[in-house]
């Protein structure tokens, strides 16, 4: 029966829903069924061209619209507009993703009025007061773990522990100054801090042993952390300004924040405008239109009749990895659900985990759903929340790491929820007792930390340059350039790592014994068993699988570990069908050189041959070609194993 009615349910991305929605009340939506969707491409290029007809109409005027953007320009771009124009394109896809876009936009011109009753200059007090509270707190906190890690680890240098210890007593003096007073009383704790100048820090020994230099310059890194800081964040940070100033600055910028909005209200016009005339839509589009289809015309808040209509189709609506929502999305599932229903009906089941959202940069919202998650568990008539804490998946020692890693790391502020009771991992899968004797061993959860090698990533050592300035190499490349061309030996060193533990399992590294495993029972309750453990136990989970699975498999078959590759069906990029691909080249000509050397470096016949294999077959005879080269070292090789194996090979082929 539910298989019957799988066919009526609508299964589909939320783009894809809101596409369907668009063409199915095409009139109302006032937009032509044949629409096409542009790519992301075709939109972005789409967005320049009309961003930058905008801005030579604006250049060509003489009017307050005109005089207001060569000032943006001017103040904000250093005279570029190309600067402005990556900025008009960040809050427009922004605004986009809420509601009520023209709203958010009036409501930032509004906050930076000084003379808003409700605006920025109004709650100055209360927001300078909990900034410089909250910036106290943590690097009260900072500056004690870094004098801590100092004892620990080099007692020789606790002097530069000690500096940390007076500098952590100064902050908690002006904890103390704004702790319980009013709001107002910032401007004086900042004034003081202002006011106040660092000591020097105590100087290195002259006469010191190699060892205890070295501590010394260790502990000096942590203790500059711990200034840096202070100077950075405290000093030129949130204590930069008196109250007065602010006041003066919102008054300047306050016509520029209004001129930046009336930009994106025009790009935003001319853009739709654009859209209109190719008879297309782009992916933001879709979402603003079905927005505007669910809505009331008069009244946004409300749905319409197109909504009513959905809300009696749909029994209920499901939504997966709600985490990663926006705004806009929410407020469509609030439409087409009963919650919007008059009265309301809870019919709107979600799913998700705010430790999981991964998606910001594609403008998710997890706030959404954790406010959805707060409102349920206060509870009401439109449902509640569950739970979903046990974990059927992994071993009781994985989820136990997993929780002391994230319990102490993860809060409101740092991962948008606190990792407690409610948020922590319960495992409930059960597994056979593991084998007792010295061959298995307990269940481990290993943290290895790889650090990177370049000398650029290190602090300025006792001596050095300290502008804080990033130094260029010859050819004017930073330290971002280089971490990009870097990217790929970083992995390359990581998979030699996987590689080194893979084979220590495996037993193939000398006075090394090969790893036994615990697996299931043979029988319904039948002792466990235990068997050496296969490449096949093994699996390397990566971030990002279409960059990096490639160059780690290479160094793993390249330290004779074999890797497979999974990836979406279909893919004829992986190295398993172009080896498969060269087999059948070879088959159907063995005269063919680059596919038989990519036959021999694969696993496909029995036996892989490695670099120096193939550079031996080379060099039997450089003058004639591969394949030749290849007969003739099976024939009369110098090497009897390499001339063995390359006969088995060719009788394969045969």
């Amino acid at each position: 029966r539910q298989l019957y009615q799988l066919d009526n349910a609508g299964i589909s991305t939320i783009h894809a829903f809101c596409k369907t929605l668009i063409q199915r009340w095409f009139p109302q939506a006032g937009v032509d069924p044949q629409a096409t969707v542009l790519a992301g491409d075709e939109a972005e290029l789409l967005k320049r061209e009309t961003l930058d007809r905008l801005f030579v109409d604006l250049y060509g005027r003489d009017d307050d619209a005109g005089n207001a953007f060569r000032n943006l320009v001017d103040e904000y771009g250093g005279g570029q507009d190309w600067q402005v124009a990556g900025t008009v394109l960040r809050v427009h896809r922004f605004i986009h993703s809420l509601a009520d876009p023209q709203g958010r936009l009036e409501q930032a011109v509004s906050q930076a009025d000084p003379t808003c009753p409700d605006g920025l200059a109004a709650r100055m007090h209360q927001y300078q007061h909990h900034r410089i509270e909250r910036e106290l707190i943590g690097q009260i906190q900072y500056g004690w773990e870094l004098a801590a890690t100092i004892r620990r680890c080099w007692p020789a240098a606790k002097v530069r522990a000690e500096y940390l210890d007076e500098h952590v007593a100064r902050l908690k003096q002006w904890q103390t100054m704004l702790k319980d007073q009013p709001p107002e009383s910032w401007v004086s704790t900042a004034e003081t801090i202002r006011a106040f100048e660092l000591p020097r820090p105590p100087r290195k020994p002259s006469r010191l042993n190699e060892e205890d230099g070295a501590a010394y310059d260790k502990a000096k890194q942590l203790q500059d952390e711990g200034r840096d800081l202070f100077k950075e964040r405290l000093l030129e940070g949130v204590c930069a300004f008196t109250a007065d100033e602010y006041r003066e600055g919102l008054a300047i910028i306050a016509p520029h924040v209004r001129a930046l909005a009336d930009l994106v209200t025009e790009f935003d016009r001319r853009y739709a405008d654009a859209k209109r005339s190719q008879r297309a839509v782009d992916f933001d589009g879709l979402q603003r239109l079905a927005y505007q289809l669910l809505t009331s015309e008069s009244d946004r808040s409300r749905p319409s009749e197109v909504a009513r209509q959905l809300q009696k189709q749909y029994r209920y609506v499901l939504v997966d990895e709600f985490q990663d929502v926006d705004p806009l999305q929410a407020a469509i599932l609030h439409c087409v659900s009963r919650e919007s229903a008059d009265p309301p009906q809870g019919n709107l089941f979600s799913v998700g985990d705010i430790k999981q959202s991964i998606y910001r940069f594609r403008l998710a919202e997890p706030d959404v759903f954790a406010e959805r998650e707060r409102r349920f568990d206060a509870g009401g008539p439109l449902g509640e929340v569950i739970r979903l804490q046990e974990n059927f998946r992994s071993r009781r020692e994985v989820i136990t790491a997993i929780n002391l890693v994230f319990q102490p790391l993860m809060r409101q502020s740092f991962g948008g929820t606190d990792y407690d009771e409610r948020a922590a991992l319960r495992a409930a899968a059960t597994y056979p007792r593991q084998a007792d004797g010295p061959m298995f061993g307990s269940p481990a959860v290993e943290i290895l930390l790889l650090e990177p090698i370049t000398a650029q990533t290190a602090r300025v050592s006792e001596g050095a340059d300290e502008s804080g300035e990033e130094e260029s190499e010859p050819g004017g490349a930073t330290q971002s350039d280089r971490d990009n061309s870097e990217e790929l030996e970083a992995i390359e060193r990581e998979a030699f790592l996987i590689g080194s533990r893979i084979r220590r399992w495996m037993g193939l590294e000398p006075g090394v014994a090969r790893m036994y495993v615990g697996d299931r029972p043979r029988t319904p309750g039948g002792p466990p068993t235990a068997r050496p453990i296969e490449y096949r136990d093994i699996v390397i989970l990566l971030r990002s699988l279409p960059h990096k699975a490639e160059p780690l498999a290479e160094v793993l078959r390249r330290m004779g570990v074999p890797a497979r590759i999974e990836r979406d069906a279909g893919s004829i990029d992986s190295t398993e069908f172009r080896d498969v691909l060269s087999l059948l080249q070879v088959l159907d000509n063995p005269r063919q050189d680059i596919p038989l050397a990519a036959v021999l470096r694969s696993p496909l016949l029995g036996d892989r041959f490695d670099e120096n294999d193939l550079m031996c077959v080379r060099l039997i005879d450089r003058q004639v070609l591969f394949h030749e080269a290849v007969e003739r070292y099976a024939t009369g090789g110098d090497d009897s194993n390499l001339r063995e194996r390359l006969r088995r090979v060719h009788i394969r082929l045969a």
